[in-house]
């Protein structure tokens, strides 16, 4: 349209809207086809707006830096070791509050979140205990996001200083939910777990963190560590790595030169920490020790390694569902053309161009584009709200129509509009008056042939196999998942948290605790076994550590690690887990016993190959490097992912440990009936052995592994029902151009039919031609749906990309679908009679 008078394009636009305005029907149908393929777009595009690219609520976020964006959560206590760091020991971060240049103020955090057991939420401080979460963070770590607070103020340096009076922030939420929005909170002081705390503010209601997450109850001060966390002091631990680094890049400065900077801090930090005492290991160690810097403008987010390859793929899904829309479309328009040829001839012998019809269809096609464009957005507020609701429940962000989200939705409805009218315009462009003309003996004496419009449908055809072949795939391999042996029974077990620290306990009054919660809990009716364990299987939980086999050699770079879990008696009968050697970890098994330890399948493979592991030792580090005796060898079990191998595991016992690991645990309970209301039968029993002992997590285990494929599980269905969309579309297209070529040959049908011929043979021939229009979209989709099924391989378990039933079931089920859209117009032809036929000549 370039050089076109803007009067001109405002004349055709009014033109256009006026004809649209003139067939209400047709404009209805093809506006609320685009909006369903827009709306999907642009729902699907919001949730990754949303989700994947959106930036943190804070100032300037383009200049935050962080020293990992891992969103998992740990730490780690041992020796120095080589390699990329990301949690750091308390010294690292107060040598980089003086010694940076290339940062202009670094802040850190602890990289778990901490329990709270609160009491004084109310206006006094009486009240049971409620429990709620807080985070650990340093005094400038909201000056250093850009973050204030909606009432009141934030933390500052000086309320990070040891001896300083304890406060805290709140979150928006937690305010609004818990505390009633009071704004006389500023000032009032609660009790988080004993230690009296002063609300000195509460944050905005955007703000959550750096985690892309619901925000924590409180922010507290680092310096409050040792009394909140009820732990010794990190400030001067050396072995203590729990502490995530984030940092604000300096006017002028690059990302590059932070990082070289922070990795040369790291290592000087190390080797004057450890001066003195360094061997030649330690010093190599520290030689490879480095750090990664990331940029932190869009936070920390597990949702985006989550979930960041299923949101594209389902991006490539909508695109495909809006190509069918499209064809549907261009089908209504060439229909549409056919019948306006009489007024394209009058406008070719008044003396009008090609290409001014041409353009004409085109502003036609646009104006159908942006009106399926509002309806999509309409869709698109309600659709992408109930995705990122079903994709993460507790994410803080929600999809909103940003300015890119209307700027896609215009881009794509703009391309569109051009997409699906290009064709008509085009057709109708090259036309000349001659040809006009002799649109009605063309007509006449080729009412079979159609052009464009079966090569649309076929290709309609080929892409709603591609969707169905992909829903199918990923629904096997969701019953695949959900049916496999996961090596534990998930049936009519209970899980409990227990925090025994919030209850005052220290670490020698552990082992007459737990003991006194497994006798009084197996007492309970219906209960058949119970233990204890520091976590369960696919609890998103671990523990890992360097482990040493007593006659074993490692390889050159052989990582000797395995996966801890401290266990109470009774573990494998109550978890359901088949024992395959020896014996299970017993109440014989507390402290003064020899140590026992309990190996999986693959460990003992891993260390011990064919030989017996019965009586063989083993240890965690130089100190007890043969600690413990191997008593027992478990089958392997799942407690990763379902779709995760066994990792290596050893299984300690809980009550001979009394160390930081065993304060916080969780009470497994096996019932004889429904595990979820056997509820308030553990309550009840963990209270009478202590009242104060806060329970938390309360799930069953068949629930816990319903949660962990629920990733699977929602990108199966919403697969399947864009796919469901797809053939939807593809129905009504293969219905309309059926239908248009039954008129196309009323002639043919009523010579047929006064010559004889019955209405099944005319069934049968139009739904022979409606076969070849299937079958020609098969023949393509086949090999389409092989190729697309690489990209979501990594999606699938238990499964190939091309899996024969999987393919021959959907092409019957496309097929039979298909049939029946195309029988109701052959139904229609065969019921006329041949006088009405040959009149429609």
């Amino acid at each position: 349209m370039h050089g076109v008078p803007v009067s001109v394009l405002l004349q055709d636009l009014k033109y256009a809207v006026r004809r649209l305005a003139l067939q209400p029907g047709f404009t209805i149908v093809a506006v609320l086809t685009l909006g369903l393929g827009i709306g999907a777009n642009t729902a699907i595009f919001s949730v990754i707006d949303a989700v994947l690219l959106r930036s943190l609520p804070v100032r300037d976020p383009g200049r935050l830096v962080f020293w990992t964006d891992s969103p998992d959560e740990g730490a780690m206590m041992g020796s120095l070791f080589g390699g990329r760091w990301e949690y750091f020991p308390y010294p690292v971060y107060r040598e980089s509050r003086t010694q940076f240049k290339t940062l202009s103020a670094v802040a850190a955090l602890r990289s778990l979140p901490t329990s709270l057991s609160i009491i004084g939420e109310g206006e006094t401080s009486e009240g049971p205990a409620q429990m709620g979460t807080g985070q650990l963070v340093s005094g400038n770590y909201f000056s250093v996001l850009g973050a204030t607070a909606a009432l009141g103020r934030t933390l500052e340096p000086a309320d990070d200083e040891p001896g300083s009076a304890p406060v805290g922030v709140i979150s928006y939420g937690y305010w609004q939910t818990r505390l009633g929005g009071d704004p006389a909170v500023i000032g009032r002081t609660v009790q988080l777990n004993n230690v009296p705390v002063t609300i000195v503010g509460v944050m905005g209601r955007e703000f959550f963190g750096e985690r892309v997450r619901r925000a924590p109850n409180y922010w507290l001060p680092l310096a409050l560590q040792p009394r909140i966390e009820l732990t010794p002091p990190i400030f001067d631990d050396m072995r203590f790595y729990g502490l995530r680094l984030i940092g604000r890049l300096a006017p002028g400065q690059t990302l590059a030169n932070a990082q070289v900077e922070a990795t040369a801090l790291l290592k000087r930090t190390l080797t004057d920490l450890t001066a003195g005492g360094t061997d030649s290991s330690a010093t190599s160690q520290i030689a490879q020790s480095y750090v990664t810097l990331v940029p932190g403008g869009r936070g920390i987010s597990g949702l985006r390694q989550n979930y960041r390859e299923s949101l594209y793929v389902l991006s490539a899904v909508v695109a495909v569902v809006l190509l069918i829309a499209c064809a549907n479309v261009a089908n209504l328009l060439l229909a549409r053309a056919a019948a306006r040829r009489t007024e394209i001839t009058v406008r070719l012998a008044l003396g009008a161009s090609g290409g001014r019809l041409a353009r004409q269809l085109l502003t036609e096609g646009v104006v159908l584009a942006m009106a399926g464009g509002i309806i999509g957005l309409l869709m698109a507020a309600w659709g992408g709200q109930l995705l990122v609701s079903a994709v993460a429940p507790s994410s803080p962000v929600s999809p909103e129509m940003s300015p890119s989200v209307l700027g896609f939705t215009a881009a794509i409805s703009l391309a569109a509009g051009l997409l699906f009218s290009l064709a008509p315009a085009l057709r109708s462009g090259r036309l000349d008056l001659a040809s006009a003309l002799k649109t009605r003996s063309q007509t006449s004496a080729g009412g079979r042939r159609m052009g464009l419009a079966p090569a649309l449908v076929s290709g309609q055809v080929a892409l709603c196999l591609v969707l169905l072949v992909g829903a199918g795939l990923l629904t096997r391999s969701l019953l695949n998942l959900r049916d496999q042996d996961l090596g534990f029974d998930r049936n009519q077990l209970l899980l409990a948290r227990l925090e025994t620290r919030l209850a005052g306990y220290k670490a020698p009054e552990l082992e007459g605790l737990y003991r006194r919660l497994l006798d009084r809990v197996r007492a309970v009716p219906g209960v058949t076994a119970a233990t204890i364990a520091t976590y369960s299987p696919l609890g998103n939980m671990s523990r890992s550590n360097t482990v040493t086999v007593e006659g074993y050699t490692p390889r050159e770079g052989e990582q000797m690690s395995a996966r801890v879990d401290l266990v109470g008696p009774s573990y494998p009968e109550t978890m359901g887990m088949s024992l395959k050697a020896g014996r299970p970890i017993a109440e014989s098994d507390r402290i003064g016993a020899p140590r026992a330890a309990m190996i999986n399948e693959s460990f003992a493979k891993a260390y011990f190959g064919q030989a017996n592991p019965l009586g063989r030792r083993l240890g965690f580090g130089a100190l007890d490097s043969s600690a413990y005796e191997v008593v027992g060898v478990v089958r392997d079990a799942r407690f990763d992912g379902v779709a995760e191998a066994s990792d290596r595991m050893v299984f300690l016992p809980l009550l001979q440990s009394a160390g930081e690991e065993a304060f916080t645990s969780e009470l497994a309970v096996r019932v004889s009936g429904d595990p979820a209301a056997a509820g308030p039968l553990l309550r009840e029993a963990v209270s009478s052995v202590d009242p104060h002992l806060p329970i938390s997590g309360l799930i069953t285990l068949g629930r816990q592994v319903d949660d962990s494929l629920s990733q699977h599980r929602l990108f199966a269905r919403l697969v399947a029902v864009f796919g469901g969309l797809a053939v939807l579309l593809a129905c009504v297209g293969l219905y309309g151009v059926v239908s248009q070529s039954v008129a196309r040959r009323a002639n043919e049908v009523g010579i047929r039919m006064a010559l004889g011929a019955e209405g099944t043979t005319i069934v049968g021939m139009v739904l022979r031609e409606t076969m070849l229009l299937i079958g020609s979209g098969l023949v393509i989709g086949v090999p389409a749906a092989l190729a697309a099924g690489r990209v979501i391989r990594g999606q699938l378990f238990g499964v190939g990309t091309a899996d024969p039933a999987t393919i021959a079931g959907t092409s019957l089920l496309l097929l039979v679908v298909a049939l029946v859209a195309g029988f109701i117009p052959a139904r229609r032809a065969a019921s006329l009679s041949p006088m009405t036929a040959l009149r429609q000549e």
